[in-house]
């Protein structure tokens, strides 16, 4: 099977796309997001999926961009035969399906879906889970993009593929080399007695002769053990008694020690407790001294700063006062200057005002000239305009009596026509045809009569008469005819219905009508354009605004009542005037400015003497307020701590000192004590005593138990039970010892019948192996190898050995990303090189983005596996984000680009 070309429309982000795919390698590139993966998913969908499929797999397929159903036609060839399926997917049991091959009639719908699944020799997919189970659909040649590195083994991945390379290896030359039926039975009975005798672990299975025997010698060592165990029992009895006692009178004599220990540290911790409350009733006395000395040591402190402040602040005073006086002279004179220059500043302002009016009036003239000068070049414009809007409306007439055909409806006629033609060509080919070559009267088929040398298609049942005979004909065809002139009468009645609300004859007229509609549709938008370019109605409302405008200033203009302007017609003249009244009006400015530059300055200069003045005031102000706040200060001060302080400190430091001397003694007392180590050998000695009598109790306990065993248990005869249970023992281990010699035989003939299988096994998967060594050496070199453990008739593993790596064999699942990627892909292509004796000698092979971890040196080695699987037969696709890796591989390339915003 070999993929040629194919159509999709409206599929996901492709609104109608034709790719034709080269017979042996095609390279498809682009960046992520242009719809690659989108075009071999389409290619999968019209292969394996029945086109009423609904639900996500469906949703998946619709696009977001472009209305109308998802379509794919795609066209290939198989064992010779070229075919072209068509499905379009609407989620309804309606859906069409056309299956169609050179020179036969096309199959539809369901027998078509049926003969594609035959072609292509798999299983409808329908049920639960169809989606995956879609996806598994010659998941062996689609390598859907994020799963090149999966294992080509796992059945969950590849599916029925595995089992079809089984049955295709077993029709091989290397399918006679299987076991014998007679080896198959030894070896199976070999086996199942080795099963029955042991588990997988080499442990006996039990109820086995080997189970039975391992049970009976572990019963033996337990009894032995028992008896042992009872020996030991009675004698740890009489030692625990022993040992017990010696306890008890250990914790006894210990107890007395501790409690006496206690009484003698509760007599010392006592009396540190009532030495501690000494000392904190002390403390208090002495704080409260301290204290009252402190304050009256700060009193006296404050009472003399505060006299020292009096007696600066009033020296202050004077200088402070003498700067008031001048400040307010100052003043005065600034106040003189401010006045004078005020009013010079505003006999230049008065003058400015009246020359800036006229100089306004002056402007306003400049600008009616100038609008009037803009009003000539308008008026001819909106004649131009006038001019095409006249020819758009004969285009626009001529436009509006011609059919409203479009190039939508256009196609839609067109293919309404194919399906008519298709339709009748069908009823033709089956149909019985009746045409008159000579007669000697008239002949009638029907109700009208026969023309010579013209046919006609006969079909239903129709009577004819020549001469005095009457016939009746009925055609064959049965069912298929009926549908063949419906079809016929149905598409014909669409076709009609369709011309008729397109308001034309035949699709001929629509044909011609549609070009000529787009013409003149064309040069009424360029008129159009051409009406904007030049302003459109913007320019017919700017030519009224600026004639309004003219007038107003006309208007504003007449009003002026100063003798002294004068308006002089021209754009010229006005402009002259305008810059003699602006050069005036720039004097006045500048004499204006100089004025208000030396009334500013003397303001400045009045407002520099005002706040010296106010800042003179305020620093005297402050020195009164300061003076009259401290001598208030000094009078609650002295009234508080009076007036003979030195008496007072004295009887103060005194008490002080005695209270200080009476604490210091009684912290020397507190601190011999040790009260905290007191505190602690008063929690340690308790816990003490708890854990002596706890052990105590504990050796009472086991002293206890020890009585009750010798009493209960030391009239029995343990050594005879021993002596009994050692014998035994001794019997079983000579039963066990035979039966495991029994179990290693089946055992060594089990392996040896297991190694001839998988020898038998590896001569069976050799045409596989060889095949995929084949592309591994391309990878690898020439002394790579690939093993495929096959075992119960199941592929288990692949395992790669490279000479580079000091031969050693790796695992599918401990190759790298990049390995996995190339390993898998060369298992897949033999395969695929096996499979495809079932397909013509040829399949097309998928890559999506499939190397995407292969380092570049390793890049060149998988085009040279790609080129062989090409030379071998297959059909190669690639398809890859980065397409310029594959230019070395000399196939077709196609490369999308990303549409930056789909359009419907």
């Amino acid at each position: 099977m070999r993929l040629i070309s194919i159509t999709v429309r409206n599929y996901r982000i492709h609104r109608d796309l034709t790719v034709a795919f080269d017979p042996s390698r095609t390279v498809i590139g682009g960046p992520n997001e242009s719809g690659k993966s989108t075009l071999v998913e389409a290619v999968h969908r019209a292969l394996f999926l029945r086109s009423r499929a609904s639900g996500a797999v469906l949703d998946a397929m619709r696009s977001h961009f472009h209305p109308g159903h998802p379509s794919v036609e795609l066209t290939f060839e198989s064992r010779g035969t070229t075919y072209t399926v068509s499905k379009q997917f609407t989620g309804t049991n309606a859906a069409p399906t056309t299956l169609t091959v050179a020179g036969s009639p096309p199959l539809r719908n369901e027998q078509a879906e049926e003969a594609l699944e035959e072609i292509l020799a798999i299983e409808a997919v329908a049920g639960r889970g169809a989606e995956d189970k879609l996806r598994l659909q010659w998941a062996h040649l689609w390598v859907w993009q994020g799963v090149s590195g999966t294992d080509p083994l796992d059945r969950d991945s590849i599916g029925m593929p595995l089992e079809r390379l089984r049955e295709r290896l077993g029709s091989l030359e290397a399918g006679d080399v299987l076991e014998s039926r007679l080896d198959a039975a030894v070896g199976t009975i070999v086996a199942e007695t080795y099963g029955s005798w042991t588990k997988e672990n080499g442990t006996s299975k039990a109820g086995s002769p080997l189970g039975e025997a391992d049970t009976a010698l572990a019963d033996a060592r337990s009894k032995r053990a028992t008896a042992q165990a009872a020996i030991d029992a009675l004698e740890g009895a009489a030692a625990d008694v022993e040992r017990a006692d010696a306890t008890i009178a250990e914790s006894e004599s210990s107890l007395a020690a501790r409690r006496r220990e206690q009484e003698e540290n509760g007599g010392q911790l006592d009396e540190a407790r009532r030495l501690e409350i000494l000392q904190a009733e002390q403390q208090a006395t002495a704080t409260t001294a301290v204290a009252r000395l402190a304050g009256l040591t700060e009193g006296d402190r404050q009472i003399r700063e505060s006299e020292a402040r009096i007696a600066s602040i009033e020296a202050r005073r004077a200088p402070a006062a003498e700067r008031q006086a001048a400040a307010g002279r100052a003043e005065k004179e600034a106040e003189e200057r401010a006045t004078t220059a005020q009013a010079d500043a505003r006999a230049c302002q008065r003058e400015q005002a009246d020359v800036a009016e006229l100089a306004e009036l002056h402007s306003q003239a400049e600008h009616l000239e100038r609008r009037r000068t803009e009003r000539v070049g308008l008026a001819g414009r909106c004649g131009r305009i006038a001019a095409l809007r006249a020819e758009a409306i004969e285009l626009q007439a001529r436009f509006d009596s011609l059919p409203a055909v479009s190039s939508d409806d256009l196609s839609e006629l067109a293919s309404l026509e194919r399906r008519h033609d298709a339709a009748q060509a069908t009823l033709d080919a089956i149909a019985t045809r009746v045409e008159l070559l000579a007669a000697d009267g008239p002949v009638r088929l029907g109700d009208h009569e026969l023309v010579k040398g013209t046919s006609e298609t006969i079909t239903a049942d129709s009577e004819l008469a020549v001469g005095g005979a009457r016939l009746r004909i009925s055609p064959g065809g049965g069912t298929s005819l009926t549908e063949a002139t419906r079809l016929r009468d149905d598409a014909a009645a669409a076709l009609e219905d369709r011309l008729r609300r397109a308001s034309v004859a035949d699709v001929d007229e629509a044909r011609r009508i549609q070009p000529l509609r787009q013409t003149v549709e064309s040069a009424l938008e360029a008129k159009r354009t051409a009406i904007e370019g030049l302003g459109g109605a913007e320019a017919d409302g700017e030519l009224a605004e600026l004639d309004e405008e003219i007038v107003t200033l006309e208007r504003d203009l007449t009003r002026s009542s100063r003798s002294d302007f004068i308006h002089s017609d021209g754009l010229d003249v006005a402009i002259a005037a305008r810059r003699a009244i602006d050069e005036r009006l720039h004097q006045l400015v500048q004499s204006l400015a100089t004025a208000t530059a030396a009334q500013q300055a003397a303001e400045m200069g009045r407002t520099t003497a005002r706040e010296e003045r106010s800042l003179a005031d305020e620093a005297v102000r402050k020195v009164d307020d300061e003076l009259r706040t401290e001598q208030a200060r000094r009078t609650v001060l002295i009234e508080e701590h009076g007036s003979d302080r030195q008496l007072v400190i004295s009887a103060a430091t005194s008490a002080r000192d005695d209270a200080e001397e009476a604490l210091a003694a009684t912290k020397v007392r507190l601190s011999r004590l040790q009260p905290e180590m007191l505190r602690q050998a008063s929690s340690r000695l308790q816990r003490a005593v708890e854990k002596l009598i706890e052990g105590k109790q504990a050796a009472q306990a086991a002293r206890t138990i020890g009585l009750d065993r010798l009493r209960n248990e030391g009239t029995l005869d343990p050594r005879e039970d021993l002596a009994r249970a050692i014998v035994n023992e001794r019997l079983a281990e000579t039963r066990q010892r035979r039966a495991a010699r029994e179990a290693r035989a089946y055992a060594l003939l089990s392996q040896l019948f297991a190694e001839k299988k998988r020898d038998v096994e590896a001569r069976f998967v050799g045409p596989l192996t060889t095949r995929v060594a084949d592309y591994l050496r391309c990878l690898f070199g020439i002394d790579a190898t690939i093993a495929v453990d096959y075992q119960a008739g199941q592929f288990q593993s692949l395992t790669l050995t490279r000479p580079d790596f000091g031969g050693a064999a790796f695992a599918f699942s401990q190759l790298s990303g990049g390995g996995r990627e190339q390993v898998a892909a060369a298992f897949r292509m033999a395969m695929a090189e096996i499979l495809a004796e079932d397909h013509g000698g040829c399949l097309p092979i998928v890559f999506d983005d499939a190397f995407v971890n292969s380092d570049p040196s390793r890049v060149a080695a998988v085009l040279a596996m790609l080129d062989l699987a090409a030379v071998r037969g297959l059909q190669v696709i690639v398809l890859s984000c980065n397409h310029r890796e594959y230019d070395a591989l000399g196939a077709t390339t196609i490369e999308f680009s990303r549409p930056s915003s789909p359009s419907p």
